[in-house]
């Protein structure tokens, strides 16, 4: 493990800057030629673990978590990725102390406000929307957020939606008792309740897309009741684990997954364009270029007891 004040010296040094720099503009000149997500997901694990690696308070891995994913909205409006996701805050982390909980609650505000107010102008661009269970939050904290939420609520730029006060099992249970109200109270008809009426109860607004990709840091391979209903189609959705703490998640990292998104997208596209070409008149071929249609009759049931 290289020790934070060396990995530091090299960051900071101007060689490495300028080289960085380069990486980045080639990377931003690449993806934007190709296909890029609509819609990225990112559950910010690690902060814990990378404060005791570097011999740090809590907090401070969790500020240093927090401005990565500054950085990473930086580059998500950039390449104008309109949805960004971010699991800011589940359910069970109230099961944490006291201190940890209040300082993350304070962190979050913070950061929000600092957002807001700094050198890019992301109050004019960015709408910031709260989603999860705000029942949980604590009412002078929600008096905040829902303060920030009003403030931006007209930016179209880019949403930036903060999973605080959240799981997915919460959200499908929240969508479920939406749903039971409205039958007792006849707003709907029971027999006509599907999918779509399902999704429109989540704490997701309606018009948010599907998630295109969801990255995990720290190399942990699971969700952690995050997002499942939203990225249990594999047709859609795409999602990374890779072994680095949040902190550590560099804007070339995310462009390199973004990269390989748009590679394995442009080719799954290619690959079903090239099922779908016909070569003989209006026959349609499938992946391994045989048109079932045109195969022969099978022949004749045959019993081997000899029977009709």
């Amino acid at each position: 493990m290289i020790p934070n004040f060396i990995k530091e010296s090299i960051i900071s040094n101007p060689v490495s800057i300028w080289m960085e720099q380069h990486l980045r503009d080639l990377f931003v000149g690449s993806l934007r030629t190709g296909q890029l997500p609509n819609h990225v997901a990112f559950i910010m694990d690690g902060n814990r673990r990378y404060a005791k690696n570097n011999g740090i308070e809590v907090s401070k891995g969790h500020e240093a978590g927090s401005k990565s994913l500054v950085h990473i909205i930086d580059a998500c409006n950039q390449l104008h990725i309109k949805h960004v996701s971010c699991y800011a805050f589940s359910i069970e982390n109230f099961n944490r102390s006291p201190q940890e909980v209040d300082t993350l609650f304070e962190i979050l505000v913070d950061k929000l406000n600092l957002f807001l107010d700094n050198e890019k102008d992301y109050n004019k661009l960015v709408q910031i929307r709260i989603i999860g269970n705000k029942s949980y939050i604590p009412r002078d904290t929600l008096i905040k957020l829902e303060e920030i939420e009003r403030l931006t609520q007209k930016n179209n730029d880019l949403i930036l939606n903060v999973n605080f006060s959240y799981t997915s099992r919460d959200e499908i249970t929240h969508s479920i008792s939406k749903i039971i109200d409205k039958s007792l109270n006849n707003e709907i008809i029971t027999k006509k309740i599907d999918i779509n009426e399902f999704q429109k109860n989540f704490y997701y607004p309606e018009d948010t897309p599907p998630v295109d990709l969801l990255i995990r840091t720290s190399g942990h391979t699971r969700l952690s009741d995050y997002l499942i209903w939203q990225v249990n189609d594999d047709q859609i959705s795409t999602i990374e684990f890779i072994n680095v703490y949040w902190p550590d998640f560099k804007i070339l990292q995310f462009y390199y997954l973004l990269l390989k998104w748009s590679y394995n997208k442009s080719w799954k596209q290619t690959r079903e364009e090239w099922s779908n070409i016909s070569i003989f008149g209006n026959n349609t071929l499938n992946e391994s270029g045989i048109n079932l249609k045109d195969l022969p009759n099978p022949p004749p049931l045959v019993s081997i007891l000899g029977k009709k």
